[in-house]
Formats: C-alpha cells, sequence, structure tokens
C-alpha cells in the first residue's frame, strides 16, 4: 500500500527556478519560506488531476489564489 502511494507523489527537484518561484509566492502570499517552496513545487506540477491538501490554513487559501484544486477538508 505504501509504494503504491509513493508511486503516486511526484518528487521535484529544489532548483534556481522553483526557489525563485518561492521567494515571489512568499510576498505575493504572505507564505513562511517552506509553505512558499511546497505551493511553488505544485504549481510547477500541477495539472487537471493535482489535487493539492495541507492542514495550513494560510497555505490552503494561497493554493486556492493560485487555482488549484484543493482535497476536500
Amino acid at each position: 500500500m505504501l509504494d503504491d502511494l509513493i508511486a503516486q507523489v511526484a518528487h521535484i527537484e529544489i532548483t534556481e527556478r522553483l526557489v525563485r518561484i518561492a521567494g515571489d509566492l512568499t510576498e505575493e502570499q504572505h507564505l513562511r519560506g517552506y509553505d512558499a517552496v511546497r505551493l511553488a513545487a505544485a504549481r510547477t506540477v500541477a495539472d487537471e488531476d493535482t489535487v493539492f491538501a495541507s492542514g495550513d490554513h494560510d497555505l490552503v487559501v494561497a493554493a486556492a489564489n493560485l487555482g488549484l484544486t484543493l482535497a476536500p477538508g
């Protein structure tokens, strides 16, 4: 079961481009550093099947602001 879940997770390399996107998101969405990196990564790989999930209210709001599909909850 764990192997099936891991196979569904996108593994994303932290690049200079991703860090720059995250930097912009810290200012635009008022996010903390790691949250901005997570959101930048999600935004980079997002497609019609991508669902963003987080227990952090501010991060969920920022993801919604960017038009990402949110997990129910």
